[in-house]
Formats: structure tokens, C-alpha cells, sequence
């Protein structure tokens, strides 16, 4: 196994470094393919009404996790804290995913939860600027997924600064 802390993919590089250019850490942030159920049981659409960004339709399918081909996606942001290769020469990156219950806040931005050990998705009328919560003190949950679904850069803005809120804002592009 090999680790890479690049991977460029077209013209696109997504970097994850423990000390970037000697400047410190850099982990970009990025949008991941995951499959989504496009209809409820009653056969209607699950969302109506406003527009959600981390819902996309692809003119060409994608490969979600699941090794499946759609273009029917929801994209879940993730920190990518490392890329790897297996004795295969398959690529995955290893990240930090967000739950998937994001709450959308503005027209341009959408708060979302990382992922620890032990820890449940909030309501959306949580207020993360209150968290008495230290995700420092938090297990984060790690897993490896298939570079196939990062599908672009997200800017994410933690809600306080160092490492110590489990919650992000994303802002859309």
C-alpha cells in the first residue's frame, strides 16, 4: 500500500498535507458521490419545492461507493486527510465524511455535521455556534472510498476555529 497526500484528476488536484509547503496543514475538502433513492415508496419524489445543491443528476454516470453506475447522486462533503493505493493499484481517498443530514441555512450555504464515534445527527434548529461539544475530545470516524466518487472541491468553514467544532458551513458554488 502507498500513500499520497496529491491526486489529480483531469486538470483538477485535490492535496492533503500535515505540513503543506512547510507552512503547515492543508486537507482540502471535497464532494463525494454517494447513491441516492430517487423516489419514496408512494412513487413520488422524496424533495419538492427548493432547490438542493448536494442533489445532482450527471450527464455521465458516476461510480458511487457501492460500485454501482448512476447519475441520480447526493454529494456528502468529506476532509481528505489521505490518498492510497491497494497492492491492485486502486485508488482510494481516506476521509472524514459529513452525515448526511445537512440543514440548508441561506440560498448559499448549508450547515453539516462530521462524523464521530458516538455522536447523533442534531435537528435542524440546533444552534452549532452553541456547542459546548470539543470534537477534539471526539473520535472522528475515518473510512476509504474510491477517488471515482470525488467529484469536486468544496469550500467548508468549520464554526470555530483549531479543530474544535464537529460542524461546518458549506458554501455553494
Amino acid at each position: 500500500m502507498q500513500c499520497f497526500t496529491e491526486y489529480t484528476r483531469q486538470v483538477v488536484t485535490f492535496t492533503c498535507h500535515p505540513n503543506h509547503k512547510n507552512e503547515g496543514p492543508w486537507y482540502d475538502y471535497g464532494m463525494f458521490a454517494w447513491e441516492q433513492e430517487s423516489t419514496t415508496k408512494s412513487g413520488k419524489p422524496k424533495h419538492k419545492g427548493t432547490h438542493d445543491w448536494n442533489k445532482e443528476v450527471f450527464e455521465v454516470p458516476v461510480t458511487t461507493e457501492e460500485f454501482n453506475r448512476t447519475n441520480n447522486v447526493t454529494l456528502i462533503p468529506g476532509k481528505i486527510m489521505s490518498f492510497v493505493s491497494d497492492h491492485k493499484g486502486d485508488m482510494f481517498a481516506i476521509v472524514h465524511l459529513c452525515l448526511e443530514n445537512s440543514v440548508k441555512i441561506s440560498v448559499l450555504t448549508y450547515r453539516w455535521q462530521l462524523e464521530y464515534a458516538g455522536d447523533k445527527p442534531v435537528p435542524a434548529s440546533y444552534k452549532p455556534y452553541n456547542c459546548a461539544v470539543n470534537a477534539q475530545n471526539l473520535t472522528p470516524i475515518y473510512c476509504a472510498v474510491s477517488v471515482d466518487t470525488l467529484q469536486k472541491h468544496c469550500l467548508m468553514l468549520p464554526y470555530q476555529e483549531m479543530g474544535k467544532s464537529r460542524f461546518l458551513m458549506q458554501v455553494v458554488d
